[in-house]
């Protein structure tokens, strides 16, 4: 599994934790439920964009290498 699909079983747990505590009748706890949910929430925004980035900077990385590579390559070929 991965940390989004963690993160979103979580979420989907803590919504029928919340369904259930609403069955109790006890607001407080009702009230800390949605208040986790909410930090869930943007937990895994806050992943999925850490993702997005690590994902482009390996594409720069990659560029990277690939420029090394052809400046290395290349005087070789010219000798």
């Amino acid at each position: 599994m991965d940390l989004i699909g963690g993160i979103n079983s979580v979420i989907t747990a803590t919504k029928s934790l919340r369904e259930a505590s609403k069955a109790m009748e006890d607001a407080q706890f009702s009230l800390m439920v949605s208040d986790l949910n909410l930090q869930l929430v943007d937990l895994k925004s806050e992943v999925a964009r850490l993702v997005e980035e690590n994902e482009q900077l390996k594409r720069e990385l990659h560029k990277k290498k690939e420029k090394l590579l052809l400046l290395v390559i290349f005087p070789m070929l010219t000798i």
